[in-house]
């Protein structure tokens, strides 16, 4: 999978250059969900040998602004970078949040795009709103691309037992320890990402700090969970309390992931 970052469109290539026609979906695809999920599988198989493109954020934009306090991420950006991978996408286009790349409206942040692809086909989830003070939503961009060559698809929303799926309420799911819940949204277990953590060894114990974790966490306790590397996988019991994760690592082993199945 290709990454592109969004300076590089935003200056330039030429409109003269030759333009990849793309599907594309934008979003902040947090924890990937099953309602995520939807709208990639309709990118990627778009009936149009339109590249599958995804245009998303490496930090959630109401984190960088403030105005959106978060108990932590679900996926961090390595992992959220494998599983679009995983998915099928086939380009990314990765921008940093800013302040002044809020200010841009929703044209003009499509526009951007149109200059350096042909857009296809866009898809966007049933709540979809972007730009500045998120007034562009599902009824100013069907106004915008009809009549058009790009087809606007409107994905609804998925449920888990008669409810709407939402990053908000898989990290309130992880926060209360309801891991069976997690899975079923994810359509995974829910795992904190260990490649580059500071991870604290001292024989077979391990642990790491809790201020040092970016991803959200369940609440005080003792958890079953698999530890994951390239050897495998292995059951471990993870006790975290105010300061720190700690689980008792094996031999070599140099584990990627603590993945949570239970209480």
């Amino acid at each position: 999978m290709i990454i592109v970052p969004w300076e590089a469109l935003a200056g330039g290539p030429p409109e003269s250059a030759a333009r990849q026609p793309i599907a594309l979906t934008i979003g902040v695809f947090d924890g990937i969900h099953i309602g995520h999920q939807r709208l990639l599988a309709e990118v990627v198989h778009n009936n149009m040998a339109a590249l599958p493109v995804v245009c998303t954020f490496r930090r959630n934009p109401g984190e960088v602004l403030g105005t959106k306090p978060l108990p932590g991420s679900i996926l961090s950006h390595r992992q959220k970078v494998l599983k679009f991978e995983h998915l099928g996408v086939l380009e990314l286009v990765l921008i940093d949040f800013s302040p002044e790349i809020g200010k841009l409206a929703g044209e003009e942040f499509l526009a951007v795009l149109e200059r350096s692809f042909v857009l296809r086909k866009l898809v966007i989830g049933y709540n979809f709103r972007m730009g500045r003070g998120r007034k562009t939503g599902i009824q100013e961009l069907v106004s915008r691309f009809s009549p058009s060559e790009t087809e606007l698809a409107v994905i609804p929303a998925a449920h888990y037992q008669d409810m709407a799926v939402s990053s908000s309420r898989i990290r309130e799911a992880i926060q209360q320890a309801r891991f069976e819940e997690t899975r079923e949204m994810l359509n995974e277990p829910y795992c904190l990402d260990l490649v580059g953590a500071e991870v604290q060894r001292s024989g077979r114990r391990a642990e790491l700090a809790r201020r040092r974790i970016d991803q959200v966490l369940p609440q005080a306790g003792t958890y079953r969970a698999l530890l994951r590397s390239s050897r495998g996988e292995a059951p471990v019991a993870v006790r975290i309390d105010g300061e720190r994760v700690a689980w008792d690592t094996l031999p070599d082993f140099n584990e990627t992931e603590i993945c949570f199945i239970g209480g």
